[in-house]
Order: C-alpha cells, then sequence, then structure tokens
C-alpha cells in the first residue's frame, strides 16, 4: 500500500485567513521590489569618472628599466615638472605657546599615528614614525 503526501491549499486560508492574507501581500511586495531593483540596476547610467578614467592614456610601465647615458638622463629630467622656488626647512615642532587643552590634543594625535602606523614596531621604529609625523 503506497501513501500520498497531499496538501490541501484551502486549509490555512479557513483555519487562519488573516495571517493567509499577510503572508501573500508580503510575497507580492519583496516579487514587485526584487524586480523593480532588478531592472533599474540594469539602467544605471555610467558615471562621469568612468568616461574620464577610460579616457587616460596607458601609464608607461615603471619596472621597466633602460640603460641612459648620464648626459641623456639629465636632459630627460630637465623635460619633467619640478617646483623651481625655494624650499624652506619646516620650523622646529613646538607647544610652548599652546595650551593644556591643545597640547593634549596634540599628543593623543601623534600616540594614535604611532600606535596605527608603527604599534608592532621596535621602540626605533615607533620614534622613527614619530619624526615623521612631527
Amino acid at each position: 500500500m503506497s501513501q500520498s503526501l497531499t496538501f490541501d491549499f484551502a486549509r490555512p486560508w479557513r483555519t487562519h485567513p488573516r495571517e493567509t492574507v499577510g503572508l501573500g501581500l508580503l510575497g507580492l511586495v519583496t516579487a514587485v521590489a526584487l524586480g523593480t531593483a532588478a531592472i533599474s540596476a540594469n539602467r544605471l547610467p555610467a558615471s562621469d569618472e568612468v568616461h574620464a578614467a577610460a579616457a587616460l592614456p596607458a601609464l608607461p610601465d615603471v619596472t621597466e628599466i633602460r640603460p641612459v647615458a648620464p648626459e641623456t638622463a639629465v636632459e630627460i629630467n630637465s623635460r619633467l615638472p619640478f617646483a623651481g622656488g625655494p624650499n624652506p626647512a619646516a620650523r622646529p615642532f613646538s607647544l610652548a605657546a599652546g595650551s593644556a587643552e591643545s597640547r593634549e590634543r596634540a599628543l593623543e594625535c601623534l600616540t594614535s599615528a604611532v600606535y596605527y602606523e608603527a604599534g608592532q614596531e621596535s621602540r626605533e621604529g615607533q620614534q622613527a614614525v614619530a619624526q615623521v609625523v612631527l
């Protein structure tokens, strides 16, 4: 004797009509929302950045090394745009003129920078990072 499983589709409607309608509406709203999202995702306009990146020329391979005579290297470097003005040294860092609050903020900033940039380094490595930040 074989038994077959049957499902009475009318039973949930008879026993829980409100819940059945709610579940049906939820399924309908979900299906419409997913369908709308899928359709609109294909119609998004391309951004200006994508077009600008596509228009850029290809970058040269920087790993390529070629033999260049010293005179030719000087000529090549003279065509590169470098700053030609004065390059004075930065003033020494000092907190003498600052308030106690600004000193604490500066110390917190320096501490965070050293921790996140050189937290696993030796003391010398941490000091080097602090010097760069200062």
